[in-house]
């Protein structure tokens, strides 16, 4: 068992004193010359074949591919953070964003990425096959001609739902250091790159509370929750539109709801959308309440459907309608426990009391129109433990300066959280073999350590023992 009390070994003090201071497309595309190509091919023969690698686009741009990305498993442009200089008359410029890949560059307006605010970020549209329509904003760049004419022969026999983890997260340069120590000096070594990533959550509380107040900054910190990566702009709106100040003045349920949903832009039209029959009534009463209330100059919320329906838009504003309801004014009693003397093993229970909430109407829909294919949670278990982390612990941390090490130290220890594509990228970046993880992933410290190195880089080859963050954690 890993002994934490090196927490306060002297290269750690160092941290505290500078804290101070400061579904991939596998669509088959008949039209093209490979009938059997899909797009999740093309994919990996960029992850494999594109990495510093000159290339020319369609408009005669030389291209040069400092780092090619990061596999975006989830919705979104396919790679991630991507690193490429454009030569063109004379003038070099150097770009950092997304590319997206498609068979045929038609197919950017075919998927709608147009009109998809998620693409905005894109520097570089990678194609294998030309076509007559593509988006002449963005650098294109044809594939085709400018591979070894050898990796057509892999088209028939790529295994595309059995493409490994390992091929599309390489080791980092820092991965070969790591691999010759022990368990226990990798789990050190990511449990100090964890307390550094609370103490910054910390100190991210405490300027939140310093300008907002504290039931502001949690109010806030948990709407950030809900908005999983995908809605928290939209959340930060919706909070700001809507402070805890006001809050405190509702006295009914339905008003706070019809509040929250009003100002998300989220009610459905009563007169022209079929919507299902047991929230008919729910949504009437909400429309009732939120015609004498609403707001002159409200903000235009526009939400990011992208992700899994239990996560959609509508369920969580309800998730947070709950958390805020007048009955059980949750956010004054997580104050009030994260101020207590209590012991962390106390506050834990309450913690995941309050953040325990029912709703039957939301449990079994995703929206006003979309029932669930069995009830669900609008917070799991798994969720709640997440908020609890990444939440509750640095923001009680921020505002009980007395219980920070307790807090730390709950953070640490407690049980791994479920895995995540960030975790899983990391896995494979740091650790070889990546079935090493089995051994090492003992609680949620590892994690929030991977996680923290994993995102310290947006080129995660800039990760190796030279690395200032590295040396630091490993005391060099």
């Amino acid at each position: 068992m890993t002994d934490y009390s090196f927490i306060k070994s002297p290269e750690l003090k160092l941290f505290f004193n500078l804290l101070k201071k400061e579904s991939q497309n596998l669509e088959v595309h008949e039209g093209c010359s490979h009938p059997n190509l899909k797009e999740a091919f093309i994919q990996a023969l960029w992850n494999e074949n594109a990495q510093n690698k000159t290339f020319r686009t369609l408009n005669n741009q030389t291209v040069k591919i400092n780092y090619s990305g990061t596999w975006n498993d989830e919705a979104g442009p396919d790679f991630r953070n991507a690193k490429i200089t454009f030569q063109s008359e004379g003038q070099t410029i150097t770009k950092e964003g997304d590319i997206e890949i498609h068979i045929k560059a038609s197919d950017w307006y075919n998927h709608k990425h147009d009109k998809n605010p998620a693409f905005s970020h894109v520097i570089l549209h990678v194609i294998w096959e030309e076509s007559p329509f593509y988006p002449e904003h963005l650098p294109t760049l044809c594939l085709k001609n400018q591979l070894a004419p050898e990796l057509l022969d892999q088209v028939s026999r790529f295994d595309w739902v059995n493409y490994p983890e390992a091929l599309k997260y390489p080791p980092c340069p820092l991965a070969p250091y790591l691999a010759v120590k022990s368990n226990d000096q990798l789990e050190a070594f990511f449990i100090a790159a964890a307390v550094l990533r609370f103490h910054e959550k910390v100190n991210e509380f405490k300027k939140e509370i310093i300008k907002l107040g504290k039931a502001q900054a949690l109010y806030q910190g948990l709407a950030d929750a809900l908005g999983y990566k995908n809605n928290r702009k939209q959340f930060k709106a919706l909070t700001t539109a809507l402070p805890y100040a006001q809050i405190k003045q509702i006295k009914h349920q339905t008003e706070l709801t019809a509040l929250l949903f009003g100002l998300s832009d989220l009610l459905p039209d009563l007169t022209s959308e079929e919507l299902l029959p047991e929230l008919k009534q729910y949504a009437t009463n909400l429309w009732n309440n939120w015609w004498s209330k609403r707001l002159e100059n409200q903000p235009k919320i526009t939400w990011n459907y992208q992700g899994r329906p239990f996560n959609s838009p509508e369920r969580r504003v309800a998730a947070l309608a709950e958390l805020l309801n007048p009955r059980n004014r949750t956010i004054k009693s997580l104050i009030d426990t994260a101020l207590s003397a209590e012991s962390f093993e106390e506050k834990m229970k309450h913690f995941s009391e309050r953040l325990t909430i029912q709703n039957p109407l939301w449990e079994s829909a995703t929206s006003f129109k979309r029932r669930t294919s069995k009830p669900i949670a609008l917070l799991g278990k798994g969720r709640i433990r997440e908020i609890v982390v990444n939440i509750i612990l640095p923001y009680s941390a921020a505002v009980n300066p007395s219980q920070k090490e307790a807090a730390c130290r709950t953070f640490l220890t407690l049980p791994p959280l479920p895995d995540n594509h960030l975790l899983k990228e990391a896995v494979n970046r740091f650790l070889i073999p990546p079935a090493r993880s089995k051994e090492i992933i003992k609680n949620n410290g590892i994690q929030q350590g991977m996680i923290k190195l994993i995102k310290e880089a947006k080129d995660v080859n800039h990760l190796s023992p030279h690395h200032k963050l590295i040396k630091l954690l490993l005391g060099n």
